[in-house]
Parts: C-alpha cells; structure tokens; sequence
C-alpha cells in the first residue's frame, strides 16, 4: 500500500518565538487537522531544556515551563472517528559543541523530538566557525548528521528534521549536490538502525527553492535515507494559521508526488509510541 499522508508531525504554536501569530493555538491546529482529515499532529515548538547552561537567550526563552503553557491541551473538537490524536512534542537544536537541547530527564514530556541538523542560518547557535562556502556547508551539514547519528537518544521518538534544505538559498542546492553520498549512506544506515524517523517537509518543495526543476538535488537526501532503510514522516512546519490554510504548503499537495517519486511505501512510515 502506498505511503498514506494521513498526520502531520511538525508543526508550531504561537509559543514558538518565531510564529507571531497569537491566533496558532493548539486549537486551531486541531481543528484544521479535523478538516484535513489527519489521524495524527502534533506540536513541536521550539524548545531548549533550562538544565543546560549556555545557549542564545533566543533559544532560552523557550524552556519546559513556556512549552507546556497550553498541555494538557483542552480541545473543543467532538469525538469521533474524524478526531485527530494531538501530541506534544518539541523542535531542539544540535550544538556545534556536540550537545542536544534536551536531557534525558525531559524524555518522557515529549512524544517526538525533531532535531534539525541544518538550521545552519543560526551561525551563533548551531555552526559559528562554519565555512560558508559549497565544500565548507557541505562537510559541516555531512559532520552534524554524522555527529547526531551517533548520540544517544529515545530514538523510537526522534525525527531528522526538514533535511534537504540549509537556508542558505541557491547554495543549498550546490550543497546537497557535493555532499558526498557514500558517507551519507552509512549515516542513513545508522538512523535506521536507531529507528529514527526522516521528515518529509512540505516547505522544502516550493518553486522559490527550485523544486521541481532541481528535483535530484531535492531528492538526493531522502533517497539515500529510503534506500539504507529509514522511516519517514511528514510535517507542515507551520507557524501561523495563515501556514496552515495556504495552499502551496498543504501537506498533501506539496508532498504527494515526493511519495510517488520515493515509491514510499505505508510500511515505510514511522510508528510513533502510544
């Protein structure tokens, strides 16, 4: 049976310091959730664990008491069959230093942790001393996916977050092309063997990004995970209510003939815990 884009995994709240939109409340993710006809969302807001010292006062903000602000959620949506399960998660952040933005001691808040290994816009966060040049982004973005591979973590519950693009524009494209595929290989080899799950973003395949006209480029990545044997997951990324309605990043739209072109397959989707 062909992959199924019946949830969407990765989306964000008006917590999430960068959404703006006092109006994208659980609630209203819910209830567009219902429409779409979702089994499952769940909200992943930004997030970094107050017991680790040392990060952006950005990033600081956004801490275990500010992310559960609105959990348990108090939903007005009916019980049916049409009712979408509504998960907390969270987004966190990979360091260059090597640490995660959650200790093992927060695990259990959380029913998926996305990790994005390529916010390497956030220079001062994530990569400070990264080359930003095609081979210096290039063996940074290899190295933090590497890196991450090899931590340890409730893996049955943690996503590769919105892999095939860097925020660095037409750059992300050459990036991806010189990213060497052999070593990408065993790393994907690796996440599969953790079980982690590889998200399928519908924002990364919008025509600003050249999508389809580059679609090797775009695809490159997922590819590579799909044939070492990784799972996947789809996610909106949606901060604002306006993310949510917009035609051009609909889940389905924007990622159903990315499922037809990887042959995804319904066994090849992630099985978040109960």
């Amino acid at each position: 049976m062909k992959f199924v884009i019946d949830h969407d995994l990765h989306c964000h709240t008006h917590l999430s310091l960068c959404s703006g939109d006092p109006s994208m409340t659980p609630q209203a993710i819910a209830e567009h959730a219902e429409r779409e006809g979702y089994r499952t969302v769940c909200i992943t807001d930004h997030y970094w664990d107050e017991s680790l010292p040392d990060i952006d006062p950005w990033y600081q903000q956004q801490n275990t008491p500010h992310v559960t602000e609105d959990y348990p959620f108090q939903l007005h949506i009916g019980e049916s069959e049409t009712t979408p399960n509504i998960l907390l998660g969270c987004e966190t952040e990979f360091l260059e230093d090597g640490r995660v933005g959650i200790s093992p001691e927060k695990y259990d808040l959380f029913s998926f942790i996305i990790i994005p290994p390529n916010h390497l816009h956030l220079k001062e966060i994530t990569c400070p001393s990264a080359e930003r040049t095609v081979e210096g982004l290039s063996e940074v973005f290899t190295d933090r996916l590497d890196r991450i591979s090899k931590l340890s973590l409730p893996w049955h519950k943690v996503g590769i977050a919105h892999l095939n693009w860097l925020y660095e524009g037409e750059l992300s494209r050459q990036v991806l092309d010189h990213m060497d595929s052999d070593r990408l290989t065993e790393i994907f080899r690796r996440f599969a063997r953790n079980g982690a799950g590889i998200e399928l973003n519908s924002n990364c395949f919008l025509k600003e990004f050249q999508w389809p006209e580059k679609k090797e480029s775009h695809l490159k990545l997922l590819k590579l995970a799909r044939d070492a044997g990784c799972k996947f997951y789809c996610g909106s990324d949606a901060h604002t209510v306006a993310d949510l309605n917009a035609p051009e990043y609909n889940l389905r739209r924007c990622l159903e003939p990315v499922v037809t072109m990887l042959e995804l397959r319904e066994e090849d989707k992630i099985t978040l815990p109960k």
